[in-house]
């Protein structure tokens, strides 16, 4: 019975693998547009929303018909699991069944929990230009080919103008690109490729300033940065850390703000706060430190008579300001709270430990013996460790920030199960 479900599989492969995908965007199709709080700011244009999400909803979203944006986004998903799938069955050797059940792990974010390929929001677009990312990178890893890297680059340069967390692909990039022109030789030859890697950031930050001129008015980047970055050095502040900064103005925002933490139990002093666990406190009350306090108390502290994109501007140039003095003077506080955020994001020590020990593997394995089973392990494995450790500086570490990378555990199960699977058959051989 088995063997007939995986020669079946195995011969129709392509086509249930184009069924499943054709399925989903029937699925989404019926399902309808869902909004939610941060869909305004997109369809807005917002100067604290990123360029690349707003512009496609200038294309595709409509508030007569949801028919065209949401065949974008599951058309988007869609091609992008379908060149995932087929680039890991052809350099992986996995069999057509295991394939079949990684596509349907990557297409649950878009299809159920959170159905992201419904939803007005930037993950919508972000989800699949990550896998396109992966199965580039991948490829390039793979067949020690620069050129995939390099269009994978490209494709991060768009996925940085819709969410600013991948930031780490860069030196991603460098990395793999590193590994092929020394296994290759070719360092001078790509000496151009480690440029325009180096680059990317930077082209990204002129884009987005440039959008923000064309639709804002202001040349600046989408000011939303310094929230990030301040609110869990503000969260293990001290009362008198305002004294650590010369500029006045920087010292009564300081001083209006602890006031105001302090006044909702938002700070690890807190006597609310000292005995209990303040890394899920944070965690669970993020979004009160971050938008409610810094952001909508915040902003009319330091500019109240200025218009809502000045009042965003001239926040995050001062808490961008504010934060790495408060981080140095609170640094084992702040380290220890980073870390644990890092832990809580996978959710247990277990899964933590889980890609540590793969990564570890993968890593010492790589100038061991690279097979293409290393270099996935590998390369998603540190994906995920670093895609959580950027969110967790700024971020509480919750499903919506690290769902990109949760194929990454099955992946890696996949792969074990079938080495295993092959061990056992080629014992019974013997």
């Amino acid at each position: 019975m088995i063997g007939s479900i995986l020669l079946f599989t195995e011969r129709y492969f392509n086509y249930l693998l184009i069924g499943m995908l054709v399925l989903t965007v029937g699925y989404v199709l019926t399902g309808g547009l869902e909004l939610y709080n941060d869909s305004d700011g997109y369809i807005d244009q917002s100067i604290i929303r990123l360029p690349a999400y707003a512009l496609v909803l200038q294309l595709f979203y409509s508030e007569s018909t949801s028919i065209p944006l949401l065949l974008f986004q599951s058309l988007s998903v869609c091609g992008a699991v379908y060149l995932l799938s087929m680039n890991v069955k052809k350099h992986l050797q996995l069999p057509a069944i295991v394939c079949l059940a990684l596509a349907a792990v990557l297409l649950l974010p878009a299809v159920f929990g959170s159905r992201y390929a419904n939803s007005v929001l930037s993950e919508a677009l972000a989800y699949p230009l990550y896998l396109l990312v992966v199965h580039f990178f991948s490829l390039g890893f793979f067949r020690n080919q620069s050129k995939y890297i390099g269009y994978g680059s490209g494709v991060v340069f768009v996925l940085l103008l819709t969410r600013g967390q991948f930031l780490y692909l860069i030196p991603v990039a460098l990395l793999l690109l590193g590994w092929i022109s020394f296994q290759l030789k070719t360092f001078r030859s790509n000496s151009w490729l480690f440029i325009m890697i180096i680059a990317v950031p930077f082209l990204t930050s002129l884009t987005d300033k440039t959008y923000h001129k064309i639709t804002n008015g202001h040349f600046v980047t989408t000011p939303w940065t310094g929230l990030h970055l301040l609110s869990p050095a503000v969260y293990v502040a001290n009362r008198n850390d305002g004294a650590l900064f010369l500029d006045t103005e920087a010292q009564h925002f300081f001083d209006a703000i602890y006031a105001k933490l302090d006044e909702r139990a938002l700070n690890i002093h807190h006597p609310d706060v000292v005995h209990i666990d303040q890394t899920e406190y944070y965690r669970f009350k993020y979004s009160r430190i971050a938008n409610w306090t810094l952001y909508d108390y915040g902003k009319n502290v330091l500019l109240p008579n200025g218009t809502e994109d000045e009042k965003f501007i001239k926040l995050d140039t001062v808490t961008k300001q504010m934060a790495f003095p408060l981080i140095v003077k609170n640094w084992k506080a702040w380290l220890s709270l980073n870390l644990k955020n890092f832990n809580s994001g996978f959710g247990s020590s277990f899964v933590l430990l889980f890609y540590g020990i793969f990564f570890v593997f993968s890593s010492w394995m790589l100038f061991r013996k690279p097979s293409n089973t290393v270099k996935i392990i590998w390369l998603a494995t540190t994906l995920t460790l670093l895609n959580m450790a950027l969110v967790s500086i700024g971020m509480h570490t919750i499903k919506r920030f690290s769902f990109y990378n949760d194929w990454v555990f099955f992946l890696v199960l996949f792969l074990m199960l079938h080495l295993f699977w092959e061990t056992a058959k080629g014992s019974e051989k013997v």
